[in-house]
């Protein structure tokens, strides 16, 4: 086990010392061949209207743990993704979820939706298996672009043999 961890060590030390410099050699050269004018670069400008205030992007830590993404397709419906890893970091974890708003708690001027719905991991251990649940998620956005949340859910663990599975994480995600 120890050999292959200094194996993969050494390999990225090689890799590194060989990109670096073809990185800073690729720089050098186009800067000597290629001279730009300012007019000479076109600017392209994207919409970004169809994000605001429906995507957040940023970490989940629990289980599963990692990044997270997640989208506001309606006011009531929210789909996440997430990149990552279980306890076992021998391993990754790629999965989603796609949440139903059941309720917005308020609280004052606080709004905290509380949402439902399945979610589908898959985990690419030692082993492949892939957890099918129903999760439950409670909320928060602050005034500035930061949004907190807290899941947990139920299911089954499926392939190998059909076993209980449990999630519970808690986030942070940028609003954009």
């Amino acid at each position: 086990m120890e050999d292959e961890k200094m194996k993969r060590l050494i390999a990225i030390l090689i890799a590194m010392l060989i990109l670096v410099p073809a990185l800073a050699l690729a720089d050098q050269i186009s800067d000597e061949v290629v001279q730009l004018k300012d007019d000479d670069v076109k600017t392209v400008q994207v919409d970004g209207k169809w994000l605001e205030n429906r995507a957040k992007v940023g970490i989940a830590i629990g289980k599963p743990w990692g990044l997270v993404f997640g989208y506001h397709f309606t006011k009531t419906f929210e789909g996440n993704i997430l990149v990552g890893s279980n306890f076992n970091i021998d391993g990754i974890t790629v999965g989603g979820n796609g949440l139903f708003t059941l309720v917005n708690f308020k609280v004052g001027d606080t709004v905290m939706p509380f949402s439902v719905g399945p979610a589908v991991y898959l985990n690419f251990f030692n082993d492949f298996n892939m957890d099918a649940l129903g999760v439950a998620r409670l909320e928060y956005t602050f005034d500035v672009p930061v949004n907190i949340y807290l899941e947990g859910g139920l299911g089954i663990n499926m392939f190998e043999d059909v076993a209980f599975a449990w999630t519970a994480a808690g986030g942070v995600r940028y609003v954009f």
